[in-house]
């Protein structure tokens, strides 16, 4: 691979322009929240944020002539400016959401090498790693989420699946029943549940998208269908034991997007 490389949105730029440096932190930024209390010595701490963060990419290119380079210039705009993903040649399998920001000047110099900078706000704090979509068997499923670089996920039984990622990621749950219900759960590590009342028959789809906290059922949204202690969680660093019921009901799947510092 070379080194030079950037893809948006899945398109390689190496063609248009090459990637001299790049600019990226060891964390997102970090807003401390405080309260300070009279006649106390220090302060008390109340919250901690992770903040959107400008990414730089200073860029060069050879100009050939003054019309191909122009040409190049047009041609390239149109994949820029759009909000979208850009991933680099260290990281290939990790992804920013971005939307370019502030001025894109391209400034040629005597020796016909034009450069300049593209300053992406990285919008989502965190990186993307690999989409997964796993079954969850009548049994159920452990997803072991571990802080290492996982670009494939291994199993060591049918039911305990090896992940990577360093922070929480909300999993999109879609059950296809073959039975009619009223009464269908999703539970995570048992304290943790979706509860779903609805008459459901063979072939109804019920999707729970714990990211945009909704449930659809048929295509159709119906939070009404939600009971009031339901709640919608997020897949953790470490283990998740994930339990549908009643387990022969429905064929279910999981899916989930690895998510890193």
């Amino acid at each position: 691979m070379k080194r030079n490389m950037m893809w948006k949105d899945g398109v390689d730029l190496s063609s248009y322009f090459a990637i001299e440096s790049i600019h990226r932190p060891i964390l997102p930024p970090i807003e401390v929240g405080t309260v300070d209390v009279p006649g106390r010595d220090g302060t008390i701490l109340s919250r901690t944020r992770f903040e959107a963060w400008p990414l730089v990419t200073d860029i060069a290119r050879f100009r050939r002539d003054p019309n191909e380079f122009r040409n190049t210039i047009r041609e390239v705009a149109p994949l820029l400016h759009k909000r979208g993903e850009i991933s680099f040649y260290d990281e290939p399998d990790i992804t920013y959401k971005v939307q370019l920001m502030g001025t894109t000047e391209f400034t040629p110099a005597e020796n016909r090498k034009a450069s300049g900078s593209l300053n992406w706000l990285v919008y989502d704090p965190f990186a993307f790693g690999k989409k997964e979509k796993r079954v969850l068997l009548q049994e159920g499923i452990t997803i072991l989420i571990m802080p290492f670089m996982a670009s494939s996920v291994t199993a060591s039984s049918a039911g305990r699946l090896l992940t990577g990622g360093t922070r929480e990621t909300a999993p999109v749950i879609t059950a296809v029943f073959n039975e009619s219900t009223d009464d269908f759960r999703v539970t995570l590590n048992s304290n943790k549940y979706v509860r779903v009342l609805w008459d459901f028959n063979a072939g109804d789809r019920l999707i729970i998208d714990c990211e945009k906290e909704e449930i659809r059922i048929n295509g159709t949204r119906r939070m009404n269908a939600l009971t009031l202690e339901s709640r919608f969680f997020n897949l953790e660093p470490g283990e998740n034991r994930l339990i549908a019921s009643p387990n022969q009901a429905a064929d279910v799947e999981i899916e989930y997007q690895q998510r890193y510092y």
